[in-house]
C-alpha cells in the first residue's frame, strides 16, 4: 500500500466518523441557539472553548499518521471536531463541511518586519524596529492582493479527491476578518516605542493610522472585486471568540458583501493607556473600517471597561464586545446591558497549577449571577489556553462545571451531545 493510499485510507475512516457525528439533532439546535443570541433574542448564556496552544496535548502531533502536508492538517482538524463530540461538552456545533481556504500571498508592506526569537517552542521575540525614523515612514505602500490559484485548487483537488463523497468541501475566501491597527504598527516599531510614541510623536502615529485605515479600505475593495472575500453568518470564527451564526443578513447572493458580514478589531497593546488615548489614537481610525460591515466585534484581551462608552460612541453596528479576565465584570454588564453581546473570556490560567474547583465554581458563579441581574445577552468563551499541563482531563471537567453553574443560575440545561 503507497503512503498516499495510507492517508486516503486514515482520511475516510475520520471523515465517515465526522460525517455521524454532524448528522445528530444537537448540531442544529445548538446553530439555532447560535442565531438567536447572535440576534440578541438569547436567554440562557452560550458556552464556548477554545483549546488553542493545547490541542498539541489533545491531539498529540505524534499520533498523526498522514505524511502529506494537506492530508495531515485535514486529519489535526477531522481529529479535533471528533474530540469535541467526545470530550468537550460546549455548545461548538460539530458540522460536515470542510474548507479550503483561498490562499493569498503575504502582504508586502514596503517595510519588511525583524524579528528576533527565542529558541524555545513557541517562546517570545523581540521587535527590531523597521521604523527607526518618522521619515521612514515614506517607505510604507498598500499592499497588492494577490490570489494563489494554483495553491488553492491543488489542496481542493487532494481533499475532493480523498474525502469528497463523504464530507462536502469547499473552497471559501476570507471570512475572519479582524484589524489589528496596534500591532501592525509595533511590528514595525516596537511596543515600548510606540507608548512613548503617544506621548513623543503624536504625528507620527495619526500618520500610520490613517495610512493604515487607507491601505484596509483598498485591501477589502480588492478582497471584494477578486471575489477573495466570503460570506461569514455561519460557524466560522468571529471577533475573539464565538461565531457568526445569524439569520437576517445571510443572503448567499450577496455574499460578498461587506454590508452583509461580521468584521472586527482589537487593540490590546494599548491596555494600559488612557480612554482618550485609546479613542483618539486608535479607535477613531478603526470606527472608520468597521463601519463597512453589517455587525461587528471589538476587543480581545484587554481590559475595556473604562474605555466602553466611547466604545458604543464609535463603532457602528456593535454586536459582540470582549471582556477579559482583567475587566470589571459589574461596571461591564451595566453599561452593555442588552445592546450587545456580553463576550466574557474567563481567566484561562485556572487550568494550569492547582485545578481548585471550588474557586472556578465560584468565580463562574459570580459573572453568571452579575449577567443575569443586568440582562446582559451573555457567552462564556474560554480561550487563551496555552496549555493544561498533560491534564486535558481539566477541559471537561471545566466545562461540567460551567454548565452546572449555569443551570443553577438560569434554571435550564443546555443540549447535550450524544450518540
Amino acid at each position: 500500500m503507497s503512503r498516499t493510499t495510507e492517508d486516503i485510507r486514515r482520511l475516510r475512516t475520520l471523515a465517515a466518523k465526522t460525517a455521524q457525528i454532524a448528522a445528530l439533532p444537537v448540531h442544529q439546535q445548538n446553530i439555532a441557539r447560535w442565531k438567536a443570541h447572535n440576534s440578541l433574542q438569547s436567554t440562557d448564556p452560550m458556552l464556548l472553548v477554545y483549546p488553542e496552544g493545547s490541542w498539541t496535548e489533545l491531539v498529540p502531533p505524534d499520533t498523526l499518521v498522514c505524511e502529506n502536508p494537506v492530508y495531515r492538517n485535514l486529519e489535526r482538524e477531522l481529529l479535533q471536531r471528533i474530540y469535541y463530540h467526545e470530550h468537550l461538552q460546549d455548545d461548538h456545533p460539530i458540522t460536515a463541511p470542510v474548507i479550503i481556504e483561498k490562499q493569498i500571498r503575504p502582504f508586502d508592506w514596503g517595510l519588511r518586519e525583524h524579528r528576533i526569537h527565542t529558541d524555545s517552542e513557541r517562546g517570545s521575540y523581540e521587535v527590531i524596529p523597521v521604523l527607526k525614523e518618522p521619515s521612514d515612514a515614506d517607505a510604507l505602500i498598500i499592499p497588492e492582493v494577490i490570489y494563489d490559484r494554483e495553491a488553492t485548487e491543488t489542496a481542493y483537488a487532494l481533499v475532493q479527491e480523498a474525502i469528497g463523497d463523504i464530507l462536502p468541501v469547499h473552497i471559501r475566501g476570507v471570512q475572519f476578518v479582524s484589524f489589528h491597527f496596534s500591532a501592525q504598527y509595533i511590528a514595525w516599531r516596537g511596543l515600548q516605542t510606540m507608548l512613548m510614541d503617544l506621548y513623543l510623536e503624536p504625528e507620527l502615529v495619526h500618520r500610520v493610522m490613517q495610512f493604515l485605515t487607507d491601505a484596509y479600505g483598498h485591501i477589502l475593495d480588492e478582497l471584494v472585486r477578486q471575489e477573495l472575500i466570503d460570506h461569514n453568518c455561519d460557524g466560522s470564527y468571529q471577533s475573539s471568540g464565538g461565531n457568526g451564526y445569524i439569520d437576517g443578513i445571510d443572503d448567499p447572493e450577496s455574499a460578498s458583501a461587506l454590508s452583509r458580514m461580521w468584521g472586527s478589531a482589537e487593540s490590546q497593546e494599548l491596555a494600559s493607556v488612557s480612554p482618550e488615548q485609546h479613542r483618539d489614537f486608535l479607535m477613531v481610525y478603526e470606527a472608520q473600517i468597521l463601519k463597512r460591515f453589517a455587525l461587528t466585534g471589538y476587543g480581545c484581551c484587554d481590559d475595556l471597561t473604562d474605555k466602553l462608552d466611547d466604545l458604543f460612541s464609535l463603532v457602528p453596528n456593535l454586536r459582540r464586545v470582549s471582556v477579559s479576565p482583567w475587566a470589571d465584570v459589574t461596571r461591564c454588564a451595566r453599561i452593555i446591558e442588552n445592546r450587545a453581546i456580553f463576550s466574557w473570556k474567563p481567566q484561562p490560567a485556572d487550568l494550569v497549577g492547582v485545578f481548585d474547583e471550588e474557586r472556578i465554581r465560584g468565580y463562574l458563579r459570580n459573572t453568571l449571577q452579575i449577567a443575569q441581574q443586568q440582562g446582559t445577552i451573555l457567552e462564556i468563551i474560554l480561550k487563551d489556553t496555552h496549555t493544561v499541563e498533560g491534564q486535558p482531563q481539566r477541559f471537561s471537567r471545566w466545562i461540567q462545571i460551567a454548565r452546572e453553574e449555569i443551570q443553577r443560575t438560569y434554571g435550564r440545561p443546555a443540549p447535550i451531545r450524544t450518540g
